[in-house]
């Protein structure tokens, strides 16, 4: 980016018969001087810069955008796992307990051992396990779909 300078010259020999004009027979001495100034020089170099400088940011945003991407599918990953471990504890566990209890307390009733309010309290045991399965099961498909957006792929 800096200035350039030139300077040439060119002797040409003329003949005597070359030329019928009356200077026929001198010698032509051509000279040449040139200078060269960037004057787009600063412009382009900077758009080269400003040019950079948007790669790197997008470069810097694709990194940002991958790192959330993966971020979010790990959190699914998580809650699904937790979530397939709360289905498995409340189908599994919690809600053959809740209804046998209910069960037993129910023979109680009908044979006078309990009373009225131990069974109420039993079937609605009964009724908030089968309600947080059902909202498991719910999270699940959520879970699923969201899996699915992400990586269009089948949740694992």
């Amino acid at each position: 980016a800096r200035p350039g300078f030139q300077v040439g010259a060119v002797w040409q020999v003329i003949d005597a018969g070359d030329s019928p004009a009356d200077d026929a027979g001198r010698d032509a001495l051509l000279f040449r001087v040139g200078l060269t100034l960037p004057v787009w020089g600063d412009a382009n170099a900077g758009r080269v810069a400003a040019a950079q400088a948007r790669q790197r940011a997008a470069q810097a945003d694709l990194r940002a955008a991958r790192q959330a991407w993966l971020a979010e599918l790990r959190a699914v990953h998580a809650a699904w796992a937790d979530r397939h471990r709360r289905e498995g504890l409340l189908a599994h566990s919690l809600l053959p307990q809740a209804q046998g209890l209910l069960e037993m307390l129910r023979g109680d009733y009908a044979v006078g051992r309990a009373e009225l309010g131990a069974v109420l309290d039993a079937l609605t045991e009964v009724h908030d396990v089968q309600v947080a399965l059902a909202r498991a099961q719910a999270d699940g498909v959520a879970l699923r779909a969201r899996w699915r957006a992400l990586t269009a792929q089948e949740a694992p």
